[in-house]
């Protein structure tokens, strides 16, 4: 198994997993809490809502505005700080899998197999990317997908909200791609665009832990609320 440089720092795949399961506490409690009432306070009211969860989680929301939290969501940038043509090989492989769909169980059962081939072949920072990645967007998919491909069914859940709260027009659960996948870039794109610096700081993987599980959760659900792919028109 490939092991950080001593002048690399890395999260234990302990801290990982904790990532993608507050990504999904944070967004079941903020749908399940969320009373939608018009369009034009939709989007401060969902996350206004999600920031309430969020410090009576104890979490620390970080200082910036809704719509720059979510650009750690940008595919872009991300596969632009991945060096190594390993790495940017498993990032397309994540979003292939991510865009075919299917049941949640081969989702998931073909994201571990990344997860475990990540764990093998890479280091330090791309390690840490693309296992955030992966695990954020496995967890995401079970979220979001309807209980008939064997998710949660929050994508549905929160598309009746909307549509009872006469707060927008109405969304299509096929748009769950987009979602998933801007949540698990937000993630890896948080942990590598701010995380370094708070993880260089000794004892601070635990407000990085948050702060990335919190990033990933805000770039989610502020996909699904403005994504043209999840406009019915």
């Amino acid at each position: 198994m490939a092991t950080p440089k001593a002048n690399e720092f890395s999260l234990s795949i302990e801290e990982i997993r904790s990532v993608g399961t507050l990504h999904n506490e944070i967004l079941i409690e903020t749908i399940d809490n969320f009373q939608p009432t018009s369009d034009e306070t939709m989007i401060v009211d969902f996350f206004t809502s999600l920031k309430e969860v969020s410090e009576s989680k104890a979490i620390t929301v970080p200082d910036k505005s809704i719509e720059d939290a979510a650009e750690y969501g940008d595919p872009g940038k991300l596969l632009m700080s991945l060096k190594s043509n390993k790495g940017k090989e498993l990032f397309r492989k994540i979003n292939s899998i991510i865009n075919q769909g299917g049941h949640y169980n081969e989702i998931a059962n073909s994201l571990d197999l990344i997860f475990n081939d990540a764990q093998q072949s890479l280091t330090g920072t791309e390690r840490d990317a693309i296992l955030l990645f992966c695990e954020v967007s496995k967890n995401s998919a079970q979220l979001w997908l309807p209980a008939e491909n064997g998710g949660l069914g929050y994508g549905d859940i929160l598309s009746d909200k909307l549509r009872r709260g006469n707060a927008l027009e109405l969304r299509e659960g096929s748009c769950w791609n987009v979602v998933i996948a801007a949540d698990g870039i937000a993630a890896a794109g948080y942990f590598t665009g701010v995380g370094l610096a708070i993880l260089a700081m000794p004892g601070t993987n635990v407000a990085l832990v948050t702060a990335v599980g919190w990033s990933a959760a805000v770039s989610s659900g502020y996909a699904y609320l403005t994504a043209d792919e999840c406009n019915e028109e």
